[in-house]
């Protein structure tokens, strides 16, 4: 599902899925609890990924499941966890064009604190 929703390679630099998955689980921030996968006949369609420290890493749908309501059945239930565990904010990023993912973000209640070009 990663390379159907990357396709180019995941993050800036290309990184294959292996490289990102031994990545992953070797940060520290990392925790197999915050992870969020959606699969319909053995296939993942949906997954988000959180780090410890209250931060959205990664909320990804495949393209053949998006509009569905997948991503914010995904954050929501990140957030319900985040909820559970106590904490007082969750953070998140997205690229400046990703004005889909915003208007979720928006609407599940986040706001924007900062804009980074580049």
């Amino acid at each position: 599902m990663m390379r159907r929703v990357y396709p180019e390679g995941l993050g800036d630099n290309g990184i294959s899925f292996e490289g990102f998955w031994d990545w992953l689980r070797a940060d520290p921030d990392y925790d197999a609890d915050l992870m969020f996968v959606a699969a319909l006949g053995g296939d993942v369609v949906g997954l988000c990924h959180c780090w410890r420290s209250d931060f959205i890493k990664d909320l990804a749908v495949d393209p053949s499941f998006r509009n569905r309501g997948l991503g914010t059945f995904l954050l929501t239930h990140a957030l319900t966890a985040f909820a559970r565990r106590g904490a007082p904010s969750v953070d998140l990023k997205t690229e400046l064009d990703n004005v889909k993912a915003q208007s979720l973000y928006r609407r599940l209640g986040f706001e924007i604190v900062e804009r980074v070009n580049g």
